[in-house]
């Protein structure tokens, strides 16, 4: 954690940016040789989905410490609310406690942000909160569907994406809270599970399942961030406005 502290605040120094955006974007970019272990090395085929699901969990509240300080605490607990809400509620129903839930938690962040840090960018726990409120409401409906509705009610992408249990905890903290909460995507929890359990790869001749390239589509990400990037910094604020 000091090397991380000691990295960004120079970084902050020389570039004159904001240490708060800074340390964001180190822990980013940190994400990138994190993604290649666990892709690489905690392959489905020699490690355990639960090893796999415990990774990608304390990784992510290791980053989110490490990023937002004190303030991980109140995604932790927007987390738990939305866990217990499944647990506790009638699948009838429960997907509209999870997005009034959600939805309280979202409104009570922008309104934070008004008060404390109105038209900045200061990087605060109300950035991961807008993944997180996908991914909870995402989870939420999907139960609905599964649990409480006939497949005959459903489209194509509902039958695909409806989950017939309530995800363990362990499931549901991985699919939540991991290194992804800084910046996205969001994805569905099946197509989580999917991944997590090596499913949806491409066959090989022995038989087993390859994980496609990610190589193409990792450098045309990174391409497009460091162009929007160079625009960014390149490009008068009052121009920007």
């Amino acid at each position: 954690q000091e090397q991380i502290e000691m990295f960004a605040f120079l970084f902050s120094y020389v570039s004159a940016l904001p240490f708060d955006q800074v340390r964001y974007v180190v822990l980013l970019l940190s994400c990138f040789p994190l993604g290649f272990i666990f892709r690489h090395l905690l392959v489905p085929a020699r490690t355990g989905v639960a090893a796999r699901h415990a990774f990608f969990s304390a990784v992510g509240l290791v980053i989110g410490t490490l990023c937002f300080q004190w303030q991980m605490l109140i995604l932790c607990a927007f987390v738990a609310v939305s866990y217990m809400f499944l647990l506790t509620t009638p699948a009838a129903v429960v997907q509209r406690y999870t997005m009034a839930w959600a939805l309280v938690c979202i409104s009570a962040g922008h309104l934070y942000r008004l008060l404390t840090d109105y038209g900045g960018y200061h990087m605060d726990f109300t950035t991961p909160l807008m993944i997180l409120v996908q991914r909870v409401t995402l989870v939420g409906f999907a139960v609905h569907d599964g649990m409480a509705r006939k497949s005959s009610e459903l489209n194509d992408d509902q039958k695909t994406q409806k989950l017939s249990r309530i995800p363990s905890l362990l499931e549901y903290v991985s699919y939540t809270i991991n290194y992804t909460m800084l910046a996205g995507p969001s994805w569905t929890f099946t197509e989580h599970l999917s991944y997590m359990e090596g499913r949806g790869g491409v066959p090989e001749a022995e038989g087993n399942m390859k994980s496609p390239s990610a190589l193409y589509a990792i450098a045309t990400k990174c391409a497009s961030a460091v162009m929007f990037c160079v625009l960014y910094l390149g490009i008068p604020y009052s121009v920007q406005m």
